[in-house]
């Protein structure tokens, strides 16, 4: 085992647990159970942690796969450097995000053991991010639709163009507004709608334009949702 199997082993596991830790966040809320609350709070923390070795194996996987080509084109004519690249530059989005979130996570679950509730604000902003990343990464879903080509082919898009089902963005949506409005009352739906709305117009636009989707397009679209999320998050 080297480290590009430790890189595979693990690159799984933020977006599966980010999952795991909104629902028990949910739930604690709802039942105003502040052990669910923990529980999630810990769960965020955890992946965290273990995003950090799945981020930093990236770069060693990357040396393994060209065959240790530090700078040029990989060995292997079949695999593209650029669409690594690409995936390096997504993964420090979600490594930043998963890193501020665990940040807020411990700080959570410092303030609970030294005065036994959790202040308002951090559980806030916890949620908020958490959110705004999910509904991110739902963007990659609609841009990846079926009828949307590549706009070029051997590109980060010609690899996941048309694969996803319409319908599945927007279930992603829907049950991302439901959340928002468990979470935040009518402004976490409206964060998650013009997030939605902002993918929607990017993707048509770009279409029009390129003749398809790219792989800049999906980098675009997963950033702009969470930007716009996060933003009528913290607004007042």
């Amino acid at each position: 085992m080297n480290l590009a199997h430790i890189h595979l082993l693990l690159n799984h596991f933020p977006t599966i647990g980010t999952i795991i830790g909104i629902g028990l966040f949910l739930v604690g809320l709802a039942a105003k159970s502040n052990d669910l609350k923990k529980a999630s709070l810990v769960v965020f923390l955890g992946i965290a942690l273990v995003t950090l070795p799945t981020y930093m194996s990236g770069n060693a996987a990357q040396e393994v796969i060209c065959k240790g080509q530090p700078k040029g084109p990989c060995t292997d004519p079949g695999i593209s450097k650029a669409l690594i690249e690409k995936h390096e530059g997504a993964a420090l989005l979600a490594f930043m995000f998963m890193e501020f979130t665990g940040a807020f996570a411990w700080l959570g679950l410092w303030q609970y053991r030294r005065i036994s509730r959790f202040p308002s604000a951090v559980l806030g902003v916890v949620a908020a991010t958490a959110l705004a990343g999910a509904a991110g990464r739902a963007g990659f879903l609609w841009v990846a639709r079926r009828g949307v080509p590549a706009a070029r082919p051997g590109g980060l898009g010609a690899t996941v163009a048309g694969s996803q089902p319409w319908w599945l963005a927007v279930a992603w949506w829907l049950g991302l507004a439901a959340t928002g409005f468990a979470l935040a009352g009518p402004r976490g739906v409206l964060a998650v709608g013009l997030g939605a709305a902002v993918v929607a117009a990017l993707s048509w636009h770009t279409a029009r334009r390129f003749g398809g989707m790219t792989g800049d397009v999906l980098g675009a679209a997963s950033e702009l949702a969470t930007l716009t999320a996060l933003v009528v998050l913290a607004s007042r």
